[in-house]
């Protein structure tokens, strides 16, 4: 993975378990290790959680494998979906302003149906994992609105900077 030019470093405090190996779905793993061991993980996603170990402590990381061995096992019956779908990030919409401008500019909340094609004021990041997906300056796409809404929607999704949680409203730069 270090490998990747991406990636700059690992985080060993910061554990990614991929739950759907063993059959069950990251964030059904999440509700359960909250509900039966009370261990609240940072984030899930359909199929791997992230799990912090604080530093120095190995009781937290074995009441953790162990809440893990603990959990339900896949039905031998029921059919495995092997195949997962990947996740697409829509690609981000032309550059229209310079970000500090566009954060600074005079800004309106429209529907969702009406920000496509205008400049955002906001930076918005579906989460997990986080990462930005609009910037100040960009122009909004439909594939990015709908992307966002997916997100909102989805267990335990949000996306940080929406001006609802429902990503049904966008802060855009005001038309001259």
């Amino acid at each position: 993975m270090l490998s990747s030019p991406d990636v700059i470093a690992l985080d060993p405090l910061h554990l990614v378990v991929d739950t759907s190996s063993g059959g069950v779905p990251g964030f059904e793993a999440r509700a359960l290790l909250e509900a039966s061991s009370r261990i609240h993980v940072e984030m899930a996603t359909d199929s791997v959680i992230v799990a912090i170990v604080g530093a120095g402590s190995r009781l937290d990381a074995g009441f953790l494998v162990d809440a893990l061995h603990a959990l339900p096992e896949l039905d031998s019956k029921a059919p495995v979906e092997k195949v997962r779908q990947p996740i697409i990030l829509p690609p981000t919409g032309p550059r229209a302003r310079d970000v500090r401008e566009a954060y600074f500019a005079d800004a309106e909340v429209v529907p969702a149906a009406q920000a496509i094609g205008r400049i955002s004021g906001d930076t918005l990041a579906a989460y997990p994992p986080g990462v930005a997906n609009v910037l100040p300056g960009e122009v909004i796409t439909a594939e990015v609105v709908q992307f966002l809404q997916a997100t909102a929607q989805a267990p335990y999704g949000w996306v940080r900077g929406s001006v609802d949680a429902g990503v049904n409203h966008f802060r855009v730069l005001v038309a001259n």
